[in-house]
């Protein structure tokens, strides 16, 4: 047997149903030594070992979750979403995209609709927290494009730069989770919120935008040029701030350098 069909076996039996483990193929087994521990009992073993440190990382990507369903209850959410959607990739800081959509589909967790939501901001942060290092646009550099010139420049979104839009107020609620939760719970009547979810000070961090903010970025990110973004910002808020806008992204890192035409 191939080392590839070995581990695609592995994977898919340590994650399958635990009555799987009870009856292997049987050329699957045989490439087991066999001793005095049963090969069912041996793989139940490694299954859980393997499912409980997949559960252990989702947990840890979620402290906000936890602080507000409990670890116990995080980890039924987590051990399940695991036993569904088990890694694609080797790297455990990329796991987790879509247990946002798990949770928003998943029973016990309805009585609580914001908790999908909250969900998505830990994994953008997570994301933002794990993107690759780049080369920041500056100030300088804004000053060395002559003013006429500015609007036709196409400006690259930076990798560990997120946008997500809530229903709920999951920036409050994330300032609630992380308290001593003496004060009053937010006002989940209250609004929803935009995000941008971001790297600052080598930690992930979130800032709430406006409409006109997120429609600039949108364009900017779908490859329009810097008029055309802010064309759209006017086209939702016509006192739209193009200073502020242009200073907000400067100071969180938001364009690659070097803008280009």
């Amino acid at each position: 047997m191939q080392l590839l069909d070995f581990q695609t076996r592995w994977k898919d039996l340590m994650l399958d149903h635990p009555d799987a483990l009870k009856t292997p193929d049987t050329d699957f087994a045989e490439l087991f030594v066999k001793n005095r521990i049963a090969i069912p009992e041996r793989l139940a073993v490694y299954r859980n070992n393997i499912v409980g440190s997949l559960t252990d990382v989702m947990v840890a990507s979620h402290p906000i979750l936890e602080a507000l369903v409990g670890k116990e209850f995080l980890e039924y959410m987590g051990r399940s979403f695991v036993l569904e959607h088990p890694p694609a990739t080797g790297s455990l800081s990329e796991y987790g995209p879509g247990f946002d959509a798990y949770i928003r589909a998943f029973e016990p967790a309805q009585g609580f609709p914001y908790l999908g939501d909250v969900a998505q901001m830990e994994i953008l942060m997570n994301l933002a927290y794990y993107a690759k290092d780049e080369d920041y646009f500056t100030r300088e550099d804004l000053a060395a494009i002559a003013p006429e010139e500015l609007g036709e420049q196409n400006f690259t979104l930076a990798d560990h730069v997120r946008f997500m839009r809530s229903a709920y107020p999951v920036d409050a609620i994330r300032d609630f989770a992380l308290s001593d939760q003496s004060g009053d719970a937010p006002d989940m009547e209250a609004g929803g919120v935009i995000l941008m979810v971001f790297r600052k000070n080598l930690d992930s961090a979130i800032v709430t935008i406006d409409e006109s903010f997120y429609a600039a970025f949108e364009a900017l990110r779908a490859g329009h040029t810097l008029e055309t973004a802010l064309e759209a910002g006017f086209a939702t808020n016509p006192d739209f701030p193009v200073q502020d806008f242009l200073h907000f992204s400067l100071e969180h890192e938001t364009f690659l350098r070097h803008a280009t035409k």
